[in-house]
């Protein structure tokens, strides 16, 4: 299991941390680590996973914001 996923188990995982507050989420993160890993690892292993989520999920939203950056005509861009 890694940050790189499915996308069905990184729209669980999403879900599940809309659902909960990011403490909640850590301890999602840490279960699932037990559950499939090494219990003596779990906290590295749900804090390392939890980077990489925060981090795929930032590059996701660059991508959206570049693609509709580029998607627009300069004539359409509205500046505030």
């Amino acid at each position: 299991m890694s940050a790189q996923s499915t996308p069905l188990e990184l729209d669980f995982l999403c879900a599940k941390a809309t659902e909960k507050s990011t403490g909640n989420t850590s301890l999602i993160l840490y279960d699932i680590v037990v559950c499939v890993g090494r219990a003596d690892k779990a906290v590295e292993t749900a804090k390392r996973f939890l980077e990489e989520m925060v981090q795929k999920s930032i590059e996701l939203c660059m991508n959206r914001i570049q693609h509709r950056a580029a998607s627009r005509a300069p004539a359409e861009v509205q500046y505030t």
